[in-house]
């Protein structure tokens, strides 16, 4: 078990909380759309994305608001470089 804060912590609260603005800020400034999302399984997985946008991150931003939405049980983590 790690503290909050640590890599490797998830709060699901912080993401309740938080969630529902971000998501809305996302959805209404770049009107993207995920597909393919019921195709990813019930298990961890990796996925691993190539030079999204240089400081910002709105692919990774967009792809968590509709992994959130979806309800999935398996909390989707990220990392940047």
């Amino acid at each position: 078990m790690t503290a909050a804060g640590e890599l490797g912590s998830y709060d699901p609260d912080f993401v309740a909380a938080h969630a529902p603005w971000i998501g809305g800020l996302v959805r209404r400034w770049f009107r993207a759309g995920v597909e393919g999302l019921d195709a990813v399984p019930d298990r961890p997985v990796l996925f691993v994305g190539n030079h999204s946008g240089a400081a910002m991150i709105p692919d990774t931003l967009v792809w968590l608001d509709a992994y959130h939405n979806a309800g999935r049980a398996t909390p989707m983590l990220t990392l940047a470089h």
